[in-house]
């Protein structure tokens, strides 16, 4: 039996430039997710859209660690260091976020519209599809649970969200990912057996990949690399809690907060990074 080491949320920095980001992150990745599990086990990074294109801006980028590496149209494989950079795309719905991982290259999923309707567009593109962040801001989880007839459209619940560990009054929730592993424990566990629970970062910066994770169960999918992708959706329906490392990132959150204000302001006055 084969394992992965996957932290499938992460946007690398607040600003969509990726300028340079992409042989950081493999160096990056490479060390804290093979810290998670044994040397020969795959390690899986997200890197996620938000109305934006720096997943396709990222892999268009060259790096020291090329000699083998594989492009897989929704992923980047990098064979000496068995790591897969995976597309992954967070959509905002009317009732909230929906994380979209394995969209291929170009694709790029509508903004806005209903949460049915853009798990159907998520679907239609063979996407796995994720409940992030669901009792944070921007969550789904309180339309989850007024409509728990949507759940099984769900492959996992975020349990836990990096950067969600950040309390603000009045702006970002308390507690919400003890909200969110409540939720899964108290509606989903047992009532959706299909629907996994995993832990991932969220990060805007390099530093923050690979604090939170998920250990997944992969078979024998590593032979070929492309089927680490078509065995990964059956691994994330299949985690658990106990699967998960969580650490909290409230100074990333910050970070994060900071940047944005810093991106509007500067956005104002005509300039746009």
């Amino acid at each position: 039996m084969m394992y992965a080491t996957a932290d499938l949320h992460n946007h690398l920095r607040t600003s969509s430039r990726m300028d340079g980001l992409l042989e950081k992150a493999v160096g990056r990745a490479y060390k804290s997710l093979k810290a998670g599990g044994s040397s020969r086990g795959t390690k899986i990074l997200g890197v996620v859209n938000f109305s934006d294109k720096r997943f396709e801006d990222l892999v268009e980028q060259k790096t020291s660690y090329d000699k083998t590496r594989q492009d897989l149209s929704n992923a980047l494989y990098f064979q000496e260091q068995n790591l897969l950079i995976v597309k992954g795309q967070e959509v905002p719905t009317e009732q909230g976020h929906l994380l979209v991982i394995g969209l291929n290259k170009g694709t790029h999923l509508k903004d806005g519209r209903t949460l049915l309707d853009t798990i159907k567009e998520a679907r239609d593109n063979d996407g796995i599809v994720i409940a992030d962040h669901p009792s944070y801001r921007d969550g789904i989880g309180p339309y989850l649970l007024k409509n728990q007839d949507l759940i099984p459209n769900f492959d996992a619940i975020e349990i836990h969200n990096g950067e969600a560990a950040l309390w603000i009054p009045g702006v970002a929730p308390m507690n919400s990912n003890r909200k969110a592993r409540k939720m899964y424990e108290n509606y989903i566990e047992y009532n959706f057996p299909d629907v996994g629970a995993v832990s991932f970062s969220d990060g805007h910066s390099i530093r923050e990949i690979g604090r939170s994770y998920t250990c997944l169960t992969m078979g024998d999918a590593f032979e070929q690399p492309e089927k680490i992708l078509s065995n990964l959706r059956t691994s994330i329906q299949n985690a658990s809690p106990e699967d998960c490392v969580r650490k909290n990132a409230q100074l990333g959150a910050l970070k994060h907060i900071a940047d944005l204000a810093a991106i509007v302001a500067l956005s104002k006055l005509g300039i746009n990074l």
